[in-house]
């Protein structure tokens, strides 16, 4: 569970300045490839922002044409990180959860405009409009009026319900605390002075009660049906969202800074993991990638309906949506962030802790996608986004 920081995202994909891309036209020219460009670029971020690890990805064409890891993965163990490291992703999970309901939605098992209410064992409803429904349209496009994230204050609201264990509480039960009158972290300011569907409020608890729908629909437990009906599907063989299921001589475990020194953070989760609690590696994430970008296909596996993505990714009008920094904000769909790059758009996403990040984008259009997870205080996301300036910007195709 992780609160997602507007003023840091898509800065990913920025357009090279014309002496950067001289310059690497210069090492391509010298007989370097752009694999070995890319190495040696996210090496030098390691190294000059005193990272703990990097892993990152670029698909091209239906596949992951790239994917490495840099850094120590753990530095105690002086363990590497590379493509097959599983990292914390945050925030990035929502786009996982989102494609899940979206499977059960196009198979009719629920409509958008349904009642939440319909598949909880408990009333939702802000207090000041209890006449108003809150919608699974809502909780999705993060109008529901909840407010467990305060973006002012950088707080996320529910992080007491955090363990270093796999919780033994649903993701429901553990709301109806912070949700439903007479729960012990209930209060009205938890939901906002405006009506469902009428004002932009990013909430991590959304997305776990939409993690508790696909529950409810399908009858399994939300980390079974995402395997069995996702993971599956495509070979994401590492990703997990349980910490009993984490491998830990395979994770980039979380880094901050503290006292001049990069000190371990331990995974956590809670019971509405289903928020940004998935663990994932770059070349899993990328084959992800490449299916919505590729409109729901993948190696000539359809896992969803190109209309079911044309569908995610239709513009959400809601007012009080941050207007994003460094590039413009063009629109926004169900989770994914429709983003002005140069003369390019692209749908991209993060995910944000104190010791670690990740940003994930996609092209339809070109049918391109990266994703590049960091673990460690990183204070220039600008230059991550030259290694994707040097694939398309520049020109160049990797074989």
């Amino acid at each position: 569970m992780r609160i997602f920081r507007p003023f840091i995202v898509l800065l990913l994909v920025l357009p090279l300045s014309l002496a950067a891309v001289k310059k690497n036209m210069q090492a391509f020219s010298e007989g370097n490839g752009p694999a070995v460009v890319l190495d040696e670029f996210f090496a030098g971020q390691v190294e000059r922002y005193g990272l703990a690890a990097i892993g990152a990805c670029i698909v091209r064409d239906g596949k992951v044409a790239w994917s490495n890891g840099f850094g120590l993965a753990d530095i105690e163990a002086k363990r590497p990180a590379t493509a097959d490291t599983l990292f914390p992703v945050g925030s990035v999970s929502k786009t996982v959860t989102l494609a899940a309901f979206m499977r059960l939605l196009e198979q009719g098992k629920c409509a958008l405009d349904d009642d939440v209410s319909r598949y909880l064992p408990y009333p939702l409803r802000n207090p000041r409009f209890p006449d108003r429904p809150i919608t699974l349209c809502h909780l999705l496009s993060f109008t529901s009026g909840i407010f467990d994230v305060d973006l002012q204050a950088g707080r996320n609201r529910l992080s007491f319900l955090e363990e270093e264990r796999d919780p033994q509480t649903s993701a429901v039960a553990a709301l109806k605390e912070f949700l439903v009158p007479g729960g012990r972290h209930y209060a009205a300011e938890n939901f906002l002075e405006y009506p469902p569907g009428e004002r932009y409020a990013y909430s991590n608890s959304s997305y776990s009660l939409i993690g508790a729908v696909v529950e409810r629909l399908s009858g399994r437990p939300f980390r079974e049906y995402c395997h069995d009906e996702l993971f599956a599907s495509l070979g994401m063989k590492a990703s997990t969202w349980r910490l009993g299921d984490l491998d830990h001589r395979r994770y980039a475990f979380g880094y901050r800074r503290e006292g001049g020194r990069l000190a371990k953070v331990q995974p956590t989760t809670w019971p509405g993991y289903m928020d940004g609690g998935l663990r994932t590696t770059p070349r899993d994430f990328g084959v992800f990638l490449a299916m919505m970008a590729n409109r729901g296909e993948f190696q000539d596996k359809r896992v969803l309906k190109a209309k079911t993505i044309d569908q995610m990714l239709a513009p959400q009008a809601a007012p009080g949506a941050p207007a994003g920094k460094g590039l413009p904000v063009i629109s926004r769909g169900l989770v994914w962030i429709l983003s002005q790059a140069g003369e390019r758009r692209v749908w991209q996403m993060n995910g944000f802790g104190p010791s670690f990040f990740a940003q994930v984008y996609f092209d339809p259009e070109k049918k391109t996608a990266g994703a590049f997870f960091t673990t460690g205080v990183f204070r220039s996301l600008d230059e991550m986004g030259r290694a994707v300036g040097v694939l398309h910007d520049g020109g160049i195709s990797l074989p």
